[in-house]
């Protein structure tokens, strides 16, 4: 019968590895051996971690924590994680937070849904920075281009800032791309009025791409945290 799932995460040092689990309600299970420790596991709640002593990160873990009541905990890891995700619902179904420790390890934290959020518009920020680029000259083999549209002043370009640099296109501004996790229909009627004036009520500005399956949206960068939260207490 299994009993326990208790996964290994590389760390540079023990001793800080435990001060930052500690320092979000971890507690230490074992260390191993006693004297010039290599290995230790902590735990909270059902959950156990264990960590190896390495000379170096070579590989980097990414784990789903499944929690009861996930807004105690973002409440609780805010107070004490600079580096913090806005809470957020999925468009899997889950209402989630995600961290990274010092290692580079990325640990999300979440629950179900429950079913009165199931008309939220679910948003989800990608982590690449896009910018909008225009060019007069006809644009091909370019596969990094989000969008492309023609107009009569020249072709507008929505591409990750890496790309654009690669291809020397000049850009002003950063803009974070959040994707609505709900189905929008093309004839769906109000709903970029909704967000739009929920943005427009907090001055920021907005940028939409409406696509086949969802919609789109562009905010300026440092704003992106804010409109997860403001789009995620929206219900439609």
């Amino acid at each position: 019968m299994l009993k326990r799932l208790s996964p290994f995460l590389q760390v540079t040092d023990l001793d800080e590895a435990l001060s930052f689990y500690q320092s979000i309600g971890f507690e230490l299970a074992w260390i191993y051996p006693d004297l010039h420790p290599t290995h230790m596991a902590i735990t909270l709640g059902g959950v156990e971690l264990s960590f190896v002593l390495a000379p170096e990160i070579t590989s980097k873990a990414d784990l789903y924590i499944h929690v009861i009541d996930v807004e105690k905990y973002h409440h609780a890891f805010s107070k004490k994680i600079e580096k913090i995700s806005p809470l957020v619902n999925s468009g899997y179904g889950m209402r989630d937070f995600s961290i990274h420790d010092p290692w580079g390890h990325h640990l999300v934290f979440g629950e179900a849904l429950e079913k009165d959020r199931s008309d939220t518009l679910n948003p989800s920020v990608s982590d690449v920075p896009y910018v909008f680029v225009t060019t007069q000259e006809q644009v091909v083999d370019i596969d990094e281009v989000l969008l492309r549209f023609k107009e009569k002043e020249g072709t507008t370009l929505i591409i990750s800032q890496e790309a654009a640099e690669k291809h020397g296109f000049r850009y002003d501004g950063l803009w974070a791309h959040i994707s609505l996790g709900i189905n929008s229909d093309l004839d769906m009627v109000g709903l970029t009025a909704m967000f739009s004036t929920a943005l427009a009520a907090h001055d920021i500005p907005c940028n939409v791409v409406a696509a086949y399956h969802h919609d789109h949206i562009f905010v300026p960068v440092e704003m992106k945290d804010r409109v997860i939260t403001i789009l995620s207490a929206l219900k439609i």
